[in-house]
């Protein structure tokens, strides 16, 4: 009886264990372009959740960032002429591709002031 008991017992407690030792991250994945071309050696950055990650595309423009946590992120990459930036949300499992094509920033307007 009270191996029987044991067993129930331990099986109840297995069940509310197996919640807390599921992975609760995904991945996010992509290609850094710069100017429709492979962007090597580029930091991109995932910032949300509390979280800020960094990594480095390889020869191909290609990051991986793996394990993140679940939530809502900003991706970005930068270069000395301009920026990309998008939204991604991670989920459970799951793989989030992300493709960003920095542009060079474009002039929309000068101002003049006059001199007194």
């Amino acid at each position: 009886m009270r191996f029987a008991l044991a067993a129930v017992l331990a099986a109840v407690v297995s069940l509310f264990a197996v919640p807390a030792l599921a992975d609760n991250t995904g991945t996010v994945r992509g290609t850094i372009t710069h100017n429709s071309k492979a962007f090597a050696k580029t930091k991109v950055t995932l910032r949300g959740e509390g979280t800020s990650l960094n990594t480095t595309t390889d020869s191909d423009g290609h990051y991986v960032f793996s394990h993140v946590p679940f939530g809502h992120y900003s991706l970005s990459a930068h270069a000395d002429d301009g920026d990309a930036a998008q939204d991604v949300d991670v989920e459970t499992d799951s793989v989030s591709t992300v493709n960003l094509d920095v542009r060079p920033l474009k002039e929309i307007g000068r101002t003049q002031t006059a001199g007194q």
